[in-house]
């Protein structure tokens, strides 16, 4: 079941990418390389070498967090901030920012209800969820400085 739930929220999100014509090709892939990168080392580093928490040894749960760190949530950032970014007006804006960071912080939530990510303490999932955010705003800001360079280049 678990597992089935990552293949289709991984296939959801593929196709929702597909879709998006209007953005740039280059504008998506950065969003979703940096984000791979970050979230998928930043993540093995805080399990591995800090023990903040436990990523789950049952096989069905350890592909399910790989698919998570690595295909549904770069792709979820990748899709939400290539769509903000053709959205007209501010506060259309900040509502799909705001309702894809709780997003992110459901699907944190969900892995350790699902005991994919496992802790005890409550702080460590508001430190995971203040990861989230960061992994969240980090490539918005670096995709407008990733755009100016482009930009700097043509010329």
């Amino acid at each position: 079941m678990l597992l089935s739930f990552s293949i289709a929220a991984s296939w959801m999100l593929i196709a929702t990418a597909a879709l998006v014509r209007k953005s740039s090709r280059q504008d998506f892939a950065f969003v979703f390389l940096l984000s791979n990168f970050i979230n998928t080392n930043v993540y093995y580093w805080s399990s591995q070498t800090l023990h903040i928490f436990e990523i789950s040894k049952d096989p069905a749960s350890f592909v399910s967090f790989t698919l998570l760190q690595s295909a549904i949530v770069p792709l979820f950032i990748a899709v939400t901030a290539n769509g903000a970014a053709l959205v007209r007006t501010v506060s259309r804006r900040v509502h799909i920012h705001v309702a894809s960071i709780a997003f992110l912080i459901g699907l944190e939530g969900l892995s350790h209800y699902l005991r994919i990510v496992i802790y005890n303490e409550v702080h460590v999932f508001s430190w995971l969820a203040g990861y989230r955010i960061l992994l969240y705003i980090l490539p918005l800001i670096t995709l407008r400085y990733f755009r100016r360079m482009c930009i700097h280049a043509r010329t």
